[in-house]
């Protein structure tokens, strides 16, 4: 396998876990929220990221992690050789965002621009948390659903999180 998208709320580990399959089956890695957002957290403009997101596509192997724009979910989905898609609880994804952002008062964390900036943005990053649960999940299931000749992992919980090795599948 050798495209590999990683998609899933806030929190989730996406950028964790497509950093460690990037290490060990040597592919590039790509972070959407490094290429959706400009410096203080402002958006780039849909059809520039559009073109940086078909530019990905066309490499020859990669993990991809992230949301970027909806209107990209289709052409990452259809040009994946493996889809992972992680839903947790909310209140893992809750946690999980709460605790980012406090680590990253210490150190950078993968796939983020700015250590402190995290702290500052925590209570909007809370309300994209709970928005995307209530509204995008279902609407991200629904699509995988159209993907049946790609391979769909959906990890449900932290232990399959850990757990999970592209050798096991």
């Amino acid at each position: 396998m050798c495209k590999i998208t990683i998609i899933g709320n806030s929190g989730s580990g996406k950028s964790t876990l497509a950093l460690k399959l990037g290490r060990i089956h040597d592919l590039p890695v790509h972070h959407l929220d490094l290429l959706v957002s400009k410096g203080e957290w402002s958006l780039v403009p849909e059809a520039e990221f559009n073109m940086t997101h078909q530019a990905l596509l066309k490499e020859p192997k990669w993990i991809i992690e992230g949301m970027g724009y909806e209107s990209t979910f289709d052409n990452r989905f259809s040009q994946s050789d493996l889809i992972i898609f992680i839903d947790f609880n909310i209140l893992v994804h809750i946690w999980w965002v709460i605790k980012r952002s406090m680590l990253a008062l210490f150190q950078a964390q993968a796939g983020w621009r700015g250590r402190r900036l995290l702290i500052t943005k925590l209570p909007k990053m809370l309300i994209f948390v709970l928005r995307t649960h209530n509204n995008t999940r279902a609407m991200i299931q629904h699509r995988l659903s159209n993907y049946v000749s790609q391979k769909v992992i959906r990890l449900a919980n932290p232990k399959a999180l850990n757990d999970f090795s592209l050798d096991k599948i």
